[in-house]
């Protein structure tokens, strides 16, 4: 790929996650607003088992897909007729069993029970979005695929204004989340079929099974990894005798979130180009890395300083003087930012790769050390016992990550 279409995917990647961030940052403010630090703890806790939904419903196909797509465009419609109606029959499952989770966990706050049903039916539409978006990512099409981004999140803020005008509440929420998956996913088909593809359900057992043992172990990754970036919000809410505490952590994470939409977009950006190169051109691979990592490194050091410096005045200004608690947790998670956009730079080279199950390995231990230490310190930290375990993982996950990159460019010079 030349370097003036990286460049233009990359705008439009990086300009499209900053709208769609700075959408969802108004719809959080004004959700919080609405709702209140308990209420918007219920509802971020719920989110984070749609997150876990998708794990299930994906199981590793979507990585797969990006991957190989990437090194075969042509094979894109093959990939769709195996995946829509398994992605069907998965999302019933996971449907299932995160609600049989949350029963068995017994969260103090009954409406979290009471309202899993509900969140859950968003698992599908956002697990078929994803695989329609990741073959547009697979193809090199950002732009359609960024405009998908954007079209979610002014979807997803319409309908709350909507609700909030009615007098609705956390149920109608929940509701329209759904509905805010559901435009996604037409409107990515509908780009979908307008490149020639057709979206239909069949069914193919054999294939189903040779597809579902190949994506088995990023099926693990994923799961792995969602445990990091989702256990701390769900521990936490579970854990801390505070409701409230939940809701300041939710909405410092936000924050937090909004800062990782550069290294996410030169990910999503430059992950065809090192599938290809991994197969093609091995020699060009290592110095993409490590250009990408010095990069990575300086905006992530720049970034992680404003907001420890600009944080709690942002706090207060975007949540409202209710939600100041939140300001020192996000100061916290400022350690994290940084190893996130180093890890960037790992996570594009191993998703190239073909080390699967190196990766989970590596991700199992991050993600124990990250159950461990939230167990550990929530009880005596709460809030910042969460943020202090996010630390920890984060920057073990990148050490671990690091050393799995460096052996295999060893391996291959």
């Amino acid at each position: 790929m030349s370097l003036r279409k990286l460049a233009v995917n990359f705008t439009s990647i990086l300009s499209a996650n900053a709208l769609s961030r700075v959408i969802s940052l108004v719809y959080i403010i004004i959700l919080s607003r609405y709702l209140g630090a308990a209420d918007i703890g219920v509802y971020g806790t719920l989110f984070a088992y749609i997150s876990f939904g998708n794990v299930i419903a994906d199981f590793g196909i979507n990585r797969m897909l990006v991957r190989d797509i990437a090194r075969a465009p042509t094979s894109a419609q093959a990939f769709l007729d195996r995946v829509v109606t398994l992605r069907l029959i998965l999302s019933a499952i996971s449907f299932a069993v995160w609600l049989g989770v949350i029963a068995l966990i017994g969260y103090r706050d009954e409406r979290v029970l009471q309202l899993a049903p509900v969140a859950l039916l968003s698992i599908l539409p956002y697990s078929l979005g994803l695989t329609f978006d990741g073959i547009l990512r697979a193809w090199e099409r950002m732009r359609p695929a960024a405009a998908a981004i954007v079209v979610f999140e002014v979807s997803k803020l319409a309908f709350l204004l909507l609700i909030i005008q009615a007098g609705l509440y956390l149920t109608a929420v929940l509701c329209s989340l759904a509905l805010a998956f559901i435009v996604y996913v037409v409107w990515l088909g509908a780009i979908l079929s307008r490149a020639g593809l057709k979206i239909r359900c069949s069914i193919q057992p054999d294939a189903w099974r040779q597809l579902l043992l190949l994506s088995f172990p990023f099926a693990l990754l994923g799961a792995v990894e969602m445990m990091h970036g989702r256990l701390d919000q769900i521990l936490l809410k579970a854990l801390a005798t505070d409701a409230a505490q939940a809701g300041y952590y939710f909405n410092a994470h936000r924050i937090m979130d909004v800062t990782l939409i550069l290294p996410a977009a030169v990910s999503i950006v430059l992950v065809p180009r090192f599938a290809r190169n991994y197969v093609n051109h091995a020699n060009r691979i290592r110095a993409d890395y490590y250009k990408t990592l010095g990069i990575l490194a300086a905006a992530g050091a720049a970034v992680a300083a404003a907001v420890y410096g600009l944080g709690p005045w942002a706090v207060r200004l975007v949540f409202g003087e209710a939600f100041a608690p939140a300001a020192p947790v996000l100061q916290v998670l400022t350690i994290s930012i940084f190893f996130f956009f180093l890890q960037y730079a790992n996570v594009t080279f191993l998703i190239a790769s073909d080390l699967q199950w190196k990766i989970f390995i590596m991700s199992l231990i991050q993600v124990s050390v990250n159950l461990a230490a939230n167990l550990a310190l929530i009880p005596r930290l709460g809030m910042y016992g969460a943020a202090w375990a996010n630390v920890l993982s984060t920057s073990l996950g990148f050490l671990l990550y690091y050393y799995l990159v460096k052996r295999t460019l060893q391996a291959s010079s």
